[in-house]
């Protein structure tokens, strides 16, 4: 995730931002973009986020089940 987060930030810097500033101006894309950049941020902060992780608690997970879950699991690159 996090090079694909890379990848979508560079993206934005090189080409999406210049084609902005040429079209609406320097400071109006700049603060466009920013502005957008926070308003995600914000967005992220005040969503509620649910991960089934929390709620589970340790002593009721059997090891061997997930041993072999770790085990069984598909892996990238294995055929």
């Amino acid at each position: 995730m996090g090079l694909s987060a890379g990848v979508m930030i560079s993206i934005s810097f090189m080409d999406i931002l210049p084609s902005a500033i040429t079209e609406i101006g320097f400071l109006r894309a700049v603060i466009a973009f920013f502005g957008g950049i926070i308003l995600l941020g914000l967005l992220d902060f005040i969503i509620p986020h649910e991960y089934i992780e929390e709620h589970i608690k340790k002593e009721d997970c059997d090891s061997r089940i997930m041993k072999a879950g770790i085990y069984t699991a598909p892996r990238p690159g294995y055929t």
